[in-house]
């Protein structure tokens, strides 16, 4: 499916124009973006969804020359006619909850509430839970700079309850304070996506704001509500679904076909990892803050949000030190690989979700090229697990670039 990247980057001008309802004058034709995305998508939701499916994707693209914005639109495709997605459907984002989480813990920060180089266990009760301190015999600290970069070095996944399947806090709290080892020294040069480190990093972003409350671990979703969600009007972007927006749910699907089950009701230790549900229509308010566009983010919680704190690693650590090229933010991956029409490179940050049922990307990028500021961002979200969001979010971010005038 790759080769389709290459085929449709020759675009066809003179294909039929689309109207756009721009309120700016446009120096070149947006139409070929909108040629080139949908000559794209179509066939790659026709070919990864069977034609009773009710396949959804949804893409919104943004790009901003200093104080003019070049493009600003939403693109929507659904596989075999069926019905089309809109701006209002809501997808679960999966792992790109992490950045909210991580958002917050940035804000926290910058208030002064929490400390990057601080031991996450001093925002924690004393007991409820106790989180791993040695590493090969050694007292080691893990603190909220490591939780929220991947590199605490607590294992993959919240351990699940057999009997329930589940990931109840109090089995998680068990678990931590009786069996959990690290796999590395935290802090040390290693990467291991951790869902449980930012498990754990929610807890500590719950309890400073309950501290007084014995079941604060039930609040994560209250915080992000009443912290970020409401001040940036994301009425859709939420845990627990009200009875209409369920009915506005885009149906999931596997990989290998069928519907599955929706997630988060099981995943109350996940919830802070991966436990949001999101719209186009949401996701663009909170892309355009994250990229300085919004009033919600000052440019010093962006800063600390975005600042690169540590590389990804191919492995463990434990058996190799070959890194990929990027490196890591917090919850963001960062990479250098964008290039612009005067071979200008710039860093692109970016965060997948990946879980039963959906596929989501965001990504963001904020250069300054011939001493001019960009800022853009595309939004990936479609309703199939292991859908290949991220190259095709590199893409459609690489057209808007190749689209500027020169």
């Amino acid at each position: 499916m790759i080769g389709i990247l290459s085929l449709f980057l020759i675009i066809n001008s003179c294909s039929q124009k689309t109207k756009d309802n721009i309120k700016f004058p446009i120096t070149y034709p947006l139409s070929d973006l909108t040629d080139s995305i949908t000559n794209t998508f179509q066939p790659l939701i026709d070919q990864n969804f069977k034609s009773s499916d009710s396949g959804m994707v949804a893409i919104a693209t943004f790009l901003k020359e200093e104080d003019s914005i070049l493009v600003d639109k939403s693109y929507f495709f659904s596989n075999n006619k069926m019905p089309l997605p809109n701006k209002n459907t809501i997808f679960q984002l999966g792992s790109v909850t992490k950045t909210f989480t991580a958002t917050l813990i940035a804000k926290q920060v910058n208030s002064g509430r929490m400390h990057m180089n601080a031991s996450a266990q001093g925002y924690l009760p004393k007991d409820n839970p106790v989180l791993p301190d040695t590493f090969k015999g050694n007292d080691v600290t893990i603190t909220i700079g490591e939780l929220t970069t991947m590199s605490s070095g607590l294992k993959r996944n919240s351990p699940i309850q057999p009997n329930t399947h589940s990931t109840p806090y109090t089995y998680a709290f068990s678990y931590l304070k009786n069996e959990a080892t690290l796999l590395y020294k935290p802090g040390s040069e290693c990467n291991v996506y951790s869902n449980l480190g930012f498990g754990v990093a929610g807890l500590t972003m719950s309890y400073q704001s309950y501290p007084n409350t014995k079941d604060y671990y039930n609040y994560y979703e209250q915080v992000v509500v009443d912290s970020l969600l409401n001040p940036m009007n994301m009425d859709d972007t939420r845990i627990t679904l009200d009875s209409i927006q369920m009915k506005r749910r885009a149906i999931p699907y596997s990989e290998n076909g069928g519907i599955v089950s929706y997630n988060n009701p099981n995943w109350p230790m996940n919830l802070a990892a991966g436990g949001l549900y999101s719209s186009i229509a949401d996701m663009k308010k909170f892309s355009k803050n994250m990229i300085g566009e919004g009033k919600v983010l000052n440019r010093k919680d962006i800063d600390t949000l975005l600042a690169i704190r540590g590389k990804v690693w191919a492995d463990t650590c434990k058996v190799s030190r070959n890194h990929y090229n990027a490196k890591q933010a917090m919850a963001w991956v960062v990479n250098r690989d964008m290039k612009t029409y005067n071979d200008t490179s710039f860093d692109r940050y970016s965060k997948d979700g990946g879980l039963a049922g959906f596929s989501t990307y965001v990504t963001l990028s904020t250069p300054i090229i011939d001493n001019k500021q960009y800022k853009a961002y595309v939004i990936i979200l479609v309703n199939r697990n292991k859908f290949p969001v991220g190259n095709y979010s590199k893409y459609v971010q690489q057209l808007l670039y190749d689209l500027i005038p020169h």
